[in-house]
């Protein structure tokens, strides 16, 4: 009983943290009126993709959690335990890569990671766009929450996935939202003449390959470091 509540918890809370951070972007005003009429939206943001992905472990967590224990073994449990698994091969991954991306950068090189905030005109000619930030308590919700979360939910409360996993299907579930996210940025800088991200702006094609690739590597390190401390 006291596994089962310490579960509905984190889910909860994981859950919650999650959406509000995403319900937050609606207080930014005018800056986030104009990044959703851009092509893509906010769903041009790494951040925000995995954070629905994080949402979903989060929420069919909650849905284990309520079902009773005599469903263990049905059809329809079974399911979403696999689907929850299969979601935590998703989500984790892409949290360790946008909190490894954005803490370090926003600390030492923000403008390579905050958007520009077109919305204010300059004073004067000379005048250069600042970055926008967004407040504390939405930014930790979207990059500050998720990441440790997703991590106590997969040590605490998940298996430990097979070597035959980790070696197979994790490199290639990793190489294929990689490369789906970059054929998407890509696309959407197509349409709104500059990425999501200023430092993809700021980089040729062939670097932008090499950022996405470093990215996809480093997501497949980490969860299987993840899955080697797993108990």
């Amino acid at each position: 009983m006291a596994n089962r509540a310490a579960r509905i918890l984190l889910h909860s809370i994981g859950a919650a943290t999650m959406v509000y951070g995403y319900k937050g972007l609606s207080r930014l005003g005018d800056f986030d009126t104009w990044i959703r009429g851009q092509y893509g939206g906010h769903f041009q943001f790494l951040t925000i993709d995995g954070l629905f992905a994080g949402m979903l472990v989060m929420f069919t967590g909650l849905l284990l959690d309520l079902f009773p224990r005599t469903s263990k073994g049905s059809f329809i449990f079974e399911s979403l335990t696999n689907f929850k698994r299969l979601l935590v091969m998703i989500a984790l991954p892409v949290a360790a890569v946008v909190a490894s991306v954005y803490w370090p950068l926003i600390l030492v090189l923000p403008k390579l990671i905050l958007t520009e905030d077109f919305t204010v005109e300059p004073t004067s000619k000379g005048d250069v766009a600042t970055p926008f930030r967004i407040p504390l308590d939405i930014d930790l919700s979207l990059h500050g929450f998720p990441g440790p979360l997703l991590v106590l939910d997969f040590l605490l409360f998940e298996k430990k996935f097979s070597q035959e996993t980790m070696q197979k299907y994790a490199p290639l579930l990793a190489l294929c939202i990689g490369t789906t996210y970059a054929m998407w940025a890509e696309y959407c800088a197509t349409k709104n003449n500059y990425f999501p991200y200023p430092f993809l702006t700021f980089s040729s094609l062939p670097i932008r390959v090499v950022i996405y690739a470093t990215c996809t590597t480093f997501s497949v390190f980490v969860f299987r470091a993840l899955n080697w401390l797993h108990q």
